[in-house]
């Protein structure tokens, strides 16, 4: 199984962002993937504050998501 390697500054980043902002747009400052950066975050057992909006960062992820769809 694939094992990814953090240093302890990109676990800082994780921990000083991860409250406020989208783990897509952490994923994005890491080079790793969005769910990534949330298993990372759950196993330090950090939770989204109570300034965070899932929905205004939901349509950013979907959309995305959807720029990577190849229409034929």
């Amino acid at each position: 199984m694939y094992k990814i390697e953090f240093t302890s500054e990109q676990i800082a980043y994780i921990r000083e962002h991860f409250p406020t902002e989208a783990a897509c747009d952490i994923a994005d400052v890491l080079h790793v993937s969005p769910p990534v950066v949330s298993r990372i975050a759950r196993d330090m057992g950090l939770e989204k504050s109570s300034e965070w909006d899932k929905r205004s960062y939901y349509g950013r992820y979907v959309k995305r998501k959807r720029k990577n769809v190849v229409v034929s």
